[in-house]
């Protein structure tokens, strides 16, 4: 809010915005229901800290022994997945 100058108000907008912009981005792409819980292989909740989510992600990515083998499209929906996951936990932690 200090970078931008921006109210409380202001700020929880942007926000509702953004999350609603990146919900139906997600719904066109995937074909998918933004939040069901069914469409994510990790959910973490962000009180858990950075240092603690990047180990169970990175420990995670390490244990699936078919990542390999995943053809692009399944890697790449894998990979949004946890992007997704970390740029909720940021938007939640400023």
């Amino acid at each position: 809010m200090e970078i931008y100058h921006d109210s409380h108000e202001d700020a929880l907008r942007y926000i509702h915005k953004s999350d609603h912009s990146r919900k139906s981005y997600y719904e066109v792409i995937s074909k998918k229901i933004w939040g069901d819980k069914s469409n994510y292989d990790l959910c973490l909740d962000c009180k858990l800290g950075n240092e603690t989510i990047i180990d169970i992600i990175c420990n995670y990515v390490k244990s699936l022994n078919n990542y390999r083998s995943l053809s692009k499209n399944e890697k790449t929906s894998f990979l949004l997945k946890i992007y997704y996951i970390m740029s909720f936990t940021y938007e939640r932690l400023i």
